[in-house]
């Protein structure tokens, strides 16, 4: 398990860690730079670049968007509301790589600036009275759910996405980093982070889709969420370092229902900044037991608990503080 969680910090490492070598003479190419507005009606490929995204841009049924590898999409909340959102039908192509990541982040670096990525499939579904559609929460009000298990959004390649977690126009809660609403398995995603969110980091609802080596850090309700029967099968390497009093590592939801099938993840880490756990811990032993005072070894025994490698990924990621 420790092998496993090392090599995950070394991929984190080259994710946040962009480098060339002084001794490269091949020509530069300028990033290309321009705005981003929807909806996306025709095939599109942003190059290596810097682009403002303004709006809810929209990505319609049979149209794919590519982003190259090392560009950064920045978002400005005082323009209103903001997100990316992939219809089903639609697809979207980020070509990011562990040295060149493609970050989507907000000028005033304050979680919960924008809506995030959100994509949108006809995967199976089991929402809440059995049924197998339902309307997304998002403030799109969109139908999710169907029957193409495989259904293909496109994939997700060593992608950061930074302070999401907005309301969008009259949506019930919060958006995620990364919402998928019942996305298939033909979807790849692969490398993503979720940074400093003021929802959950990544949250399914329902869908086959699976995630492989996600990073849930900073984000203040769940690191990892899901419901509605989603049932990826193919999951691993999930890590989440809590900075603050958040929710849960991990909220699993039924829907109310009794299901016969689930998801499989394998090797998650989760993880609390040490002076929030003690600092819960703490008031958790005083509140069971008021009579009994907690002492400076109990407070010690907690710190034992939690400070075993915890920073192994977290150094990791402070150039992107």
């Amino acid at each position: 398990m420790k092998t496993k969680i090392l090599a995950l910090a070394l991929a984190a490492g080259l994710f946040f860690n962009s480098c060339s070598s002084d001794d490269d003479s091949t020509p530069v190419t300028p990033p290309a730079t321009g705005e981003i507005t929807g909806p996306i009606t025709a095939n599109k490929t942003y190059a290596y670049g810097n682009y403002t995204l303004k709006g809810i841009v929209k990505i319609n049924s049979g149209v794919t968007v590519t982003f190259d590898a090392g560009s950064t999409i920045t978002i400005d909340k005082a323009t209103g509301d903001n997100a990316l959102v992939v219809l089903n039908g639609g697809k979207l192509i980020i070509n990011g790589t562990a040295d060149k990541p493609v970050v989507f982040t907000e000028k005033s670096k304050v979680p919960g600036s924008w809506g995030g990525i959100i994509m949108y499939g006809d995967a199976p579904a089991k929402v809440a009275g059995g049924g197998t559609s339902s309307t997304s929460e998002d403030g799109n009000n969109i139908s999710y759910g169907g029957s193409n298990a495989t259904h293909n959004g496109g994939s997700l390649n060593y992608v950061r996405v930074e302070y999401a977690g907005s309301k969008l126009a009259d949506g019930n809660k919060e958006n995620n980093a990364f919402t998928f609403y019942s996305v298939g398995s033909g979807t790849t995603l692969d490398h993503l982070v979720a940074y400093k969110g003021a929802d959950d980091g990544f949250e399914f609802f329902g869908g086959t889709v699976s995630m492989t080596n996600a990073i849930s850090y900073g984000n203040t309700d769940d690191s990892f969420d899901w419901q509605d029967g989603w049932q990826g099968q193919a999951n691993t390497n999930w890590y989440a370092y809590q900075t603050g009093k958040g929710n849960y590592g991990m909220e699993i939801e039924a829907s109310a229902n009794d299901n016969a099938f689930g998801p499989k993840v394998s090797n998650i880490t989760l993880k609390e900044k040490l002076e929030t756990f003690l600092k819960v811990q703490t008031t958790k032993l005083m509140l069971s037991n008021s009579k009994e005072k907690v002492t400076e070894n109990t407070a010690t025994s907690l710190l034992m608990v939690t400070e075993t490698s915890q920073f192994q990924i977290v150094q990791l990621l402070t150039k992107v503080q």
